[in-house]
C-alpha cells in the first residue's frame, strides 16, 4: 500500500486548483508492503431443535508477524442445550416455556501495526531525533474467552438472561519505555497478560398488553474487573492524555489510579515521625504521607445498571431510560490544575468554622506540582435520566386514511436530561479515550473534558 499527497497555498489563480501554481507547497508520502493470507472453515449443527453446536477455525499468516510467529491459528466452539424441548419438561412448560443453557470458548488475535516493526525517527526544525525502536519479533496479541449463560422465560411475560465470562489477553502489544542507553524512548513489545471477569444480568417483562394499553419494563446489571496477572518488563507509570496516574505492573488492577496518598490518621505518618505523632493534628482533609506511590483509586465500578420502561395508552407512547453506576472513581485533573492558581471552589472558605479554614497556600500545596494524589480522587457513582421520549399518534384521534396516511406520530426526545451524583466536576460520565488503556471507560480522568450534551429532538413519523 502506498500513498502520496500534496498541498499548496496562495494559488496564482484562486479558482484554478493546480498545486504547481501555489507559492507555498508541502508534499508527503509513505509506502507499506504487507503479505498476508489465511483460510477459515466452520460447521453448525441443530439436532431436534434442542442441541445446538457451532465450530469455526481460522488460520492467519502475515508478514506483520515475527519470523518465528508467521502462522497463527484461532478457533471457537459454542453450544446450547434447550432443556425446555425435552419430554420431561412438559410439566414445567406452563411456568417456564423456554429454558436454555449455553456455552462458548474461543480465541482471537490483534495484529501488530506495520510501523511497530521498524525504527521511528522524526525531523523537526532541521533536527533529526529518535522515536520508537522497532521490533521484528512481535507476535499477535491473543484473546481467549470463555462464556457461560442461562436464558429462560417465565409464563411468556418475563425473559431472563444471565451471563458469566472470563477473558485472558496474552502477549499484549504495549509501547514499553526504554532505558536511556537505547537511544530510543520506547519499543513495542508483547509485554503482559490481562485477565478479566464479567457478570451480566438482563430482565425484560411485559407487564400489561391490551388493545388500548401496554407496559413493558427492562433492567440490566453488570459487574466486571480486570487485573494484570503477568508483566515481563520493568513496571512503569503512564498516562491517558493527562497525568501519569496508571501503573503497568504485575499483580495490580488494570485501570487503577496510583500516586501520593495523604494521611488521614497519625499512624500513617512515616516511621521516623511516629515518635512525634502527638505534634500532628488531623484536619478534615488529611496530612501528607510520603513519597511512595500507592493505589489511590480505580476506574472500575462496583457495578453498572440501567432501567427502562415503555408505556402506551391508545395513541400516546412514553419511553424512559435511566442508567448509572455504583462505585469506581474519577481523577479530577481539572480541579487539580485550578488549585495552582487558587481558582477552584475548594479555596472558598466562606461558611466554614474558623478552626477549619485554611490559607490559600494550603491548596496550592495540594496541587502537588500536578503530580497525582488522592485529594483529587472522587466518587464516580451516578444516576442519569438518559432518555425521555414522548410521542403521539395523531391518526388515533383523527382519521387520515382519506389522505393516504395510516399513521402520523409527532413527538419530542430528550437525552442526558438529569444527573444525580456527588462528583464535583461537570459530568461524572467522563474519561480519556485512546492511549494504552484504549477507552474512556478505563481511563476515568477528567482533564478539561467537555460534558455530554443535553439534547432535545422533535420527531415526525408518517406511515403511508
Amino acid at each position: 500500500m502506498s500513498n502520496r499527497s500534496g498541498n499548496a497555498w496562495n494559488l496564482a489563480v484562486a479558482d484554478v486548483p493546480q498545486l504547481e501554481t501555489g507559492a507555498d507547497k508541502s508534499v508527503g508520502s509513505y509506502n507499506q508492503k504487507v503479505n498476508s493470507d489465511g483460510f477459515s472453515g466452520g460447521a453448525q449443527m441443530d439436532l431436534l431443535d434442542r442441541y445446538v453446536l457451532d465450530v469455526t477455525f481460522r488460520q492467519d499468516r502475515s508478514s506483520l508477524f515475527g519470523p518465528e510467529n508467521r502462522v497463527n491459528n484461532y478457533y471457537k466452539v459454542s453450544g446450547a442445550y434447550r432443556m425446555s424441548e425435552e419430554g420431561f419438561w412438559s410439566g414445567l412448560s406452563g411456568m417456564l416455556p423456554e429454558f436454555k443453557l449455553r456455552f462458548s470458548h474461543g480465541t482471537a488475535g490483534v495484529r501488530p501495526a506495520f510501523s511497530q516493526q521498524y525504527e521511528v525517527w522524526s525531523v523537526a526544525g532541521g533536527n533529526i531525533s529518535k522515536g520508537a525502536l522497532g521490533n521484528k519479533d512481535l507476535k499477535p496479541q491473543t484473546t481467549t474467552e470463555t462464556e457461560m449463560g442461562l436464558d429462560f422465560s417465565v409464563m411468556d411475560r418475563l425473559s431472563v438472561e444471565i451471563t458469566q465470562s472470563s477473558t485472558i489477553n496474552e502477549d499484549q502489544l504495549l509501547p514499553v519505555p526504554l532505558a536511556g542507553f537505547y537511544g530510543y524512548s520506547s519499543q513495542w513489545r508483547n509485554a503482559g497478560t490481562l485477565e478479566a471477569e464479567a457478570t451480566e444480568l438482563s430482565l425484560n417483562a411485559s407487564v400489561l398488553n391490551t388493545r388500548d394499553m401496554s407496559l413493558s419494563v427492562g433492567f440490566n446489571w453488570d459487574k466486571y474487573d480486570h487485573n494484570i496477572t503477568s508483566f515481563k518488563m520493568p513496571s512503569y507509570l503512564y498516562s491517558a492524555g493527562g497525568p501519569k496516574i496508571f501503573y503497568m505492573k504485575e499483580g495490580t488492577q488494570y485501570a487503577s489510579f496510583w500516586g501520593t496518598k495523604w494521611a488521614s490518621e497519625t499512624q500513617h505518618l512515616p516511621e521516623a515521625d511516629q515518635t512525634n505523632s502527638s505534634q500532628f493534628q488531623v484536619n478534615d482533609d488529611g496530612d501528607k504521607d510520603g513519597e511512595t506511590i500507592h493505589q489511590i483509586g480505580t476506574s472500575v465500578s462496583a457495578f453498572g445498571y440501567a432501567f427502562n420502561a415503555n408505556l402506551r395508552v391508545q395513541g400516546l407512547n412514553v419511553f424512559v431510560l435511566f442508567d448509572g453506576q455504583s462505585g469506581g472513581n474519577i481523577y479530577n485533573h481539572t480541579r487539580q490544575w485550578g488549585a495552582r492558581e487558587a481558582a477552584t471552589g475548594d479555596v472558598d472558605q466562606y461558611g466554614k468554622e474558623d478552626g477549619l479554614k485554611k490559607p490559600t497556600i494550603y491548596y496550592r500545596d495540594l496541587y502537588h506540582v500536578n503530580a497525582p494524589n488522592d485529594f483529587y480522587v472522587e466518587d464516580g457513582s451516578y444516576l442519569k435520566l438518559r432518555e425521555l421520549a414522548v410521542k403521539y399518534n395523531v391518526a388515533s384521534l383523527v382519521d387520515l386514511r382519506g389522505f393516504g396516511i395510516n399513521g402520523l406520530n409527532v413527538g419530542i426526545v430528550g437525552r442526558n436530561l438529569l444527573t444525580w451524583t456527588k462528583y464535583k466536576g461537570y459530568d461524572p460520565e467522563v474519561g480519556r479515550g485512546g492511549g494504552q488503556l484504549g477507552s474512556a471507560v478505563n481511563a476515568r480522568v477528567d482533564s478539561y473534558t467537555y460534558p455530554n450534551y443535553r439534547t432535545f429532538s422533535f420527531t415526525l413519523d408518517v406511515d403511508f
